[in-house]
């Protein structure tokens, strides 16, 4: 249906997706015959139509008690869809420019404290050694259209790497974002699992990085190959990880899991 993939991808809840094609096909309903024949509890949808409300996608009439609920147009959904993109476009165009600009800023900073490069077979092992340490929740990762393994030196040495590498992980707690563009092929390791805490997505669109970028802690973090050999680096900043999180978080909102 239509309808629901659109609203699949505007970051709405299960809940608000169901009612609003409820409402769209009802054409009103008040809220307790809502909940009742989409078999929900009370709070959840009266929580949900809140949402909607906020999001312009329905309204009400009437006093509370007898309160109707009524969905908006579906030409706001595809408003709605088109302002997602434009904030990706602005998103990819920002994480383009940033990471451009990478080599040069690496060439200035180098001897500074908070910057750390990586070259060599062994530029990725030293990378993920930093992500060892220190205490955070979250890994981030968007994948480039590169392989892992070109980048880990052998696949076997990657594989032998990851045994010990991710108990340790889930040991701590650090969760693991992975996301993906419509062009990139996702490792049999790196695939949405509830028990090594981790949840991948694709983003329908291409974001044509050219890297790896990572954020973990107060950490930025880019794994690419120049001239065939795996570099890496690491920038220690908390405004620009934030800046990176931020611009994750807003495309792996509207991304399916995978």
């Amino acid at each position: 249906m239509k309808e629901r993939e659109l609203l699949e991808n505007l970051d709405l809840t299960p809940n608000e997706i169901d009612i609003y094609l409820y409402l769209l096909k009802t054409g009103s309903s008040p809220g307790p015959q809502i909940y009742k024949e989409l078999s929900l509890d009370k709070s959840s949808t009266y929580r949900a139509l809140s949402e909607l409300e906020k999001k312009d996608l329905i309204y009400s009439l009437g006093e509370t008690r007898n309160q109707l609920f009524l969905a908006n147009s579906t030409d706001k959904l595809l408003k709605m869809q088109e302002a997602k993109e434009k904030e990706v476009l602005g998103i990819r165009k920002g994480l383009k420019k940033f990471i451009k600009n990478i080599d040069e800023f690496s060439k200035k900073n180098y001897k500074f404290q908070n910057i750390k490069i990586f070259e060599g077979k062994n530029a990725y092992y030293a990378f993920m050694e930093e992500s060892r340490k220190g205490k955070y929740d979250v890994f981030r990762n968007i994948c480039s259209t590169q392989k892992i393994h070109k980048l880990a030196h052998t696949k076997e040495r990657y594989y032998k790497y990851m045994e010990s590498y991710v108990p340790e992980r889930v040991k701590k707690g650090i969760k693991v974002k992975i996301l993906y563009d419509k062009n990139t092929k996702p490792d049999f390791l790196d695939v949405s699992d509830a028990e090594k805490l981790k949840e991948a997505r694709q983003y329908k669109g291409n974001l044509s990085l050219g890297c790896f970028l990572n954020t973990f802690a107060n950490k930025t973090g880019f794994l690419t190959l120049r001239n065939g050999e795996p570099w890496a680096i690491i920038i220690e900043d908390q405004l620009i990880t934030d800046l990176i999180n931020s611009l994750f978080e807003a495309i792996w909102n509207i991304s399916k899991t995978i």
